[in-house]
């Protein structure tokens, strides 16, 4: 007999979309689809792209436009952007803040002492 693999439940409770509370007015679903995740990462490999329309194209494709629109009329400081992204890519990776915090600092301290040498 062939075995059968039932994982509809499992599927249900993974496929519920996190959400990201700007303030106490705003909740966003955060689309941590694949199709989301790999437009993500090609965005984050187009050379021809500044940093910062990068920043505010990954909100747009995983928090959506309307959300898009509000996070940039709070005229947020850099640090506030990137912990933005840094709550989009937890969601992507199904990861915690902290982890992805740990991570972005790990990266940005390498690259420093890549400068440096």
């Amino acid at each position: 007999m062939a075995r059968q693999y039932d994982i509809a439940k499992k599927l249900a409770e993974r496929n519920q979309k996190p959400t990201v509370s700007i303030d106490d007015e705003h909740v966003f679903k955060i689309n941590n689809t694949a199709p989301a995740a790999m437009m993500i990462e090609a965005l984050q490999n187009d050379k021809s792209l500044g940093e910062f329309e990068i920043l505010k194209k990954i909100i747009v494709i995983a928090l959506g436009e309307e959300a898009a629109a509000y996070v940039e009329a709070q005229e947020l400081t850099m640090p506030a952007y990137t912990m933005i992204i840094n709550v989009i890519m937890a969601a992507l990776a199904d990861s915690s803040l902290e982890e992805v915090e740990e991570m972005a600092e790990g990266g940005r301290f390498q690259e420093k002492g890549k400068k440096r040498k």
